[in-house]
């Protein structure tokens, strides 16, 4: 099956999951298409971040997820290690490897399948070094970097994989806004192969962004649509207590982009 052949990139049907005799997500079910930037949006504790581990297979879970319309307990660890990527917060750092070596880890899974040439393993390394601008650094151990680009080595590593499936938590952390639009600007390019990325963000005006937009809220799914439609920021505000003015900016004939402030500024 060519990765990318299927309508339905992730779907979750009465997803819930109970970690120490705590229920941390309830009965949620969603279908991600492919071809989509799909952002994870909710308070502190909504389950977001449990959420994107679910979908990745990480935790154990009641319910039922689907990549690309097989069960995710059909694939082989090889088969979900070249389809997916998951990349979340505070991951251990290798700081004894240096930026090449730990983004050449990205395209381990293809380098052992024999999937593909030596090349395009390496043309795909260094274009994530370039996209996240590391090319002039790549012998550097993570020990001599900073937090940001720490992050955009290990945002790298991710890219480099070109799955069709991406799981992000937090990506934009430590990154600032010239990498920040870099690394956005990867994203839809990514997108536009008709790969899918779900994303975990708490700054909304970046979440607004999305073609979709799933609504947590203690554990429970509130909402699924796109920033334009008026009941996702209905949904928003239920989940954010009331705390948000949105204001529509003109985009010169296209659909507004929308953005969100606090409202206590006002």
């Amino acid at each position: 099956m060519n990765r990318f052949d299927h309508a339905s990139a992730l779907a979750a049907q009465g997803l819930g999951v109970c970690v120490a005799a705590r229920s941390l997500l309830h009965d949620i079910s969603f279908d991600v298409l492919r071809g989509q930037w799909v952002c994870l949006c909710g308070p502190n504790g909504a389950g977001k971040s449990t959420l994107l581990r679910a979908l990745a297979g990480l935790v154990p879970i009641d319910g039922v997820v689907e990549w690309l319309g097989r069960p995710w307990g059909d694939w082989s660890a090889h088969e979900r290690a070249i389809h997916l990527t998951w990349m979340g917060q505070a991951q251990p750092i290798p700081f004894d490897l240096s930026i090449a070596d730990v983004v050449n880890l990205g395209r381990w899974p293809h380098t052992r399948s024999g999937l593909l040439e030596p090349k395009e393993n390496q043309d795909a390394v260094a274009q994530a070094l370039k996209d996240m601008g590391l090319t002039a650094m790549t012998q550097r151990g993570l020990h001599e970097v900073s937090g940001g680009e720490c992050q955009r080595t290990l945002l790298a590593r991710a890219m480099a994989a070109q799955t069709p499936i991406m799981l992000f938590d937090e990506p934009l952390n430590h990154l600032d806004v010239p990498h920040q639009q870099a690394w956005l600007s990867w994203l839809r390019r990514h997108v536009g192969t008709g790969a899918t990325v779900l994303t975990v963000m708490h700054e909304l005006n970046h979440a607004l962004a999305a073609d979709q937009l799933l609504i947590l809220c203690q554990g429970r799914l509130l909402h699924q649509g796109p920033p334009g439609d008026a009941r996702t920021r209905e949904a928003l505000q239920e989940a954010f207590g009331q705390s948000l003015v949105f204001h529509a900016i003109d985009t010169h004939g296209t659909a507004p982009r929308w953005v969100a402030l606090p409202r206590s500024i006002y």
